[in-house]
Parts: C-alpha cells; sequence; structure tokens
C-alpha cells in the first residue's frame, strides 16, 4: 500500500510537471498517460530532473522542427518529418540522459532497441546485453513501460538528421545495419534486390 501510494503520487507529480508541454503539443489523453509512465519509471525518484527533462523535450522538439524546414535553399536535415511523433523523441532522450552508454549501442546498432525489449521481458539471445544490477534493472522497467512507444526507422530519431541520400535510396538503413553487423548473406540480397530495380 505505501508503494502504490508513492507511486501514484510520483504520477501526479510528473503530470503536473508535464502539463503545459502535453497541452502544447495537444497530446491526446492516450499519449499523455504514455509520456506519464515512460519518464515516472525513468525519473520518477528525482522530481528535479522531471523538470529538467520537460524543458529539454520541449526544446529537443523545436529543434528537430527547425531541422524539419526548408530554408534559404538548405535542404530540411530530417525528412520526413518526425516532430510528429514527440513519444518516441521522448523515449530516446530518456534514453540518451538516464542510459547514455545503451543509447551509443543504439546509434550503432539502432534495430537494437527491439531487441533489448525482448530481452527486457525475459526473452534471450538477441545480441543487445543491458546494462547489468540496478541500473539495468531500472532500464528494464522502463523498456516496459514504454513498449507501446515504437517506430520503424529509429536512425533520424537517434541522430536528429537524416541525409538526402538516407531518404532517396531505398533499403539504405538496412543496407548500413547489414554492412556494419557484417551480414554478408543480407547485404549481398539487398545488392541483388536493388539491381534489379535498374
Amino acid at each position: 500500500p505505501i508503494r502504490s501510494s508513492l507511486d501514484d503520487e510520483i504520477r501526479d507529480y510528473v503530470a503536473t510537471e508535464l502539463d503545459a508541454f502535453s497541452s502544447g503539443e495537444g497530446l491526446p489523453d492516450d499519449d499523455r498517460r504514455t509520456l506519464i509512465e515512460m519518464v515516472s519509471a525513468a525519473l520518477g525518484s528525482n522530481p528535479r530532473r522531471v523538470k529538467q527533462f520537460a524543458n529539454n523535450l520541449e526544446i529537443r522538439l523545436r529543434l528537430i522542427r527547425a531541422r524539419e524546414r526548408d530554408e534559404k535553399g538548405h535542404s530540411p536535415m530530417i525528412r520526413p518529418p518526425i516532430s510528429d511523433r514527440p513519444l518516441v523523441v521522448a523515449k530516446l532522450a530518456l534514453i540518451e540522459d538516464e542510459w547514455p552508454d545503451f543509447f551509443d549501442v543504439l546509434l550503432g546498432n539502432p534495430r537494437g532497441l527491439q531487441s533489448a525489449y525482448l530481452a527486457a521481458r525475459g526473452d534471450s539471445g538477441f545480441g543487445v546485453e543491458l546494462p547489468q544490477g540496478k541500473r539495468g534493472e531500472h532500464l528494464e522497467a522502463f523498456l516496459r513501460a514504454s513498449d507501446s512507444v515504437h517506430v520503424d526507422d529509429l536512425r533520424p530519431f537517434l541522430r536528429l538528421k537524416q541525409t538526402e541520400t538516407e531518404v532517396r535510396l531505398p533499403g539504405y538503413s538496412e543496407f548500413v545495419e547489414a554492412v556494419r553487423g557484417r551480414e554478408r548473406t543480407t547485404v549481398e540480397q539487398l545488392l541483388d534486390d536493388a539491381d534489379e530495380d535498374i
């Protein structure tokens, strides 16, 4: 009962701190609840960090929107737009702030997040190792709380940019990941598929 009451108080505090952001973004009620759960799972024990996160998230979305615009002869740095997915932006910002080593893993392997979800649920053998000890348990709890927030291509969310080549070439991100992962069969298949398209 005491733990449940404390969890409710934390969620109420997080909801209050995120209210201006949620209203400004026009988040539907379900998205508001999901954001509150994610932030509570990641930062709930540190009220000052919750306030900092709300401010940082707002700034991050402003930066993303600026990079999505086509201004003064410069092509957008992010295309297609990602600012319409604020929960994904929030999730990755939380991972970057709270688990920077794991965020670095995701930079090198954007598909690693799906593997991490499976690992957090108790499945194993997916090639992504979660941190050990309390930090690992904390990350696992966060991944379970944020399981419904996902996107097919994490790359623009991780780097807050996307090159013209990445936008234009079909299968580009799959090709890069296969090369980095030394998946020869996948690379050959993608090249064969590209030859057929020409």
